[in-house]
């Protein structure tokens, strides 16, 4: 059940486009309801695999780019001209345009993975070339799953926002190298402590002890939004827990995090969430 490292090696010029499942592989892909979720986050297709051999994925023409996370067996990757091993929490990050290939390592043991592919314009950290890094399977395993799991059974367009956002953002942490320490921790905390405050760049950056320049750059880096983006996304996902845990109308929930116009918020809320907040609270 090993191979040798000269076994595991191989030239792109050897590589041949294969799309291989197999009787025995199950696979849970995200269903047709999901899409227009998905596709407005730059998603295409996501799902979890359970594979055996002669399951293999070989794409040297690809122009999407994938995220893959293994969270169970072992399979192999294809990095840098060689097949490498994938065991559970590792993820194989593949760009856009560079080939890449994927497959159990073991011809009787079942390889587990969760993965995600984006639309070929999805602004997303990808790394220079097909790559391997460490990783916690569990957060995009369990976004991937609920999306799943809502876009095969009742598909309502908030809850499938919300999984289709939660993926994307799982994604998004892994091509930044995995859970990192939050250097901006303290200023969502303190600005979560007061959602209905008018805060400002200028507020932001004394909080973090930072100029309002490297307040953006490491905003940009940890969540990937703007300083004010992100102060947004944190009143719309209060407003969306308000919605569905309280009775309170839409003018209340709007007051609750700073909007006195409830048709500004509205709004923003859609923008951000994706729905308004009354299809949400629905």
């Amino acid at each position: 059940m090993s191979e040798t490292q000269e076994d595991l090696r191989q030239t792109a010029a050897e590589l041949t486009d294969t799309g291989i499942i197999g009787e025995r592989t199950r696979e849970r892909i995200t269903h047709r309801p999901a899409g227009p979720a998905m596709v407005s986050r730059g998603l295409r297709v996501a799902g979890l695999s359970e594979a055996f051999s002669p399951y293999e994925m070989v794409r040297t023409r690809w122009q999407q780019g994938q995220v893959l996370v293994s969270y169970g067996g072992e399979g192999l990757a294809w990095v840098s001209g060689e097949w490498l091993p994938v065991p559970p929490g590792m993820a194989y990050l593949s760009p856009p345009s560079v080939p890449h290939a994927f497959r159990p390592r073991y011809p009787d043991v079942l390889w587990e993975f969760a993965w995600v592919i984006f639309t070929p314009d999805t602004e997303l950290p990808w790394p220079e070339c097909a790559s391997l890094i460490r990783a916690d399977p569990e957060p995009l395993h369990d976004a991937i799953l609920g999306l799943w799991r809502e876009s095969r059974a009742a598909a309502e367009a908030a809850h499938l926002a919300v999984w289709s956002e939660l993926t994307l953002l799982q994604a998004r942490r892994l091509l930044r190298g995995g859970a990192r320490p939050e250097r901006l921790r303290s200023v969502w905390d303190a600005v979560e402590s007061n959602l209905a405050h008018p805060w400002t760049a200028p507020e932001l950056s004394a909080l973090a002890c930072l100029s309002e320049g490297q307040l953006r750059v490491v905003c940009q880096q940890e969540t990937g939004n703007s300083p004010l983006e992100q102060v947004t996304l944190l009143r719309m996902r209060h407003a969306g827990a308000l919605l569905l845990s309280t009775e309170a109308n839409i003018e209340q929930v709007a007051g609750a995090i700073g909007y006195a116009n409830p048709f500004a918020f509205s709004t923003a809320f859609k923008r951000v969430m994706g729905v308004p907040p009354s299809h949400w609270r629905k």
